[in-house]
């Protein structure tokens, strides 16, 4: 994943945190309220701190995603000891960063 350094210590910390985890499962809320997971390849933390997935436009989870709805990330890297979660807003771009 490519990682770019970040203006905060705590998106500093998420960064090297995730850096080295390639996949993370992507948990929504369904309509509802059932909870969904999936697994994404990670392409980009961005120094924004916005993290980027592809995925095909003619995908299912593109369907699923609404602009700023509100996911959970998981993240684990058991070899390592290294679990993280963090949360967020989704938004559709074409292309990539």
């Amino acid at each position: 994943m490519d990682v770019q350094p970040q203006a905060t210590p705590e998106g500093q910390r998420l960064a090297d945190l995730i850096a080295e985890i390639e996949v993370a499962m992507l948990i929504t809320v369904e309509p509802d309220g059932a909870l969904r997971a999936r697994p994404l390849r990670i392409l980009q933390m961005d120094a924004e701190g916005a993290l980027w997935f592809i995925t095909k436009i003619s995908s299912a989870i593109i369907g699923e995603m609404d602009t700023h709805r509100r996911v959970s990330l998981s993240y684990t890297r058991p070899a390592r000891d290294r679990h993280v979660w963090a949360s967020g807003v989704t938004q559709i771009a074409h292309g990539h960063p």
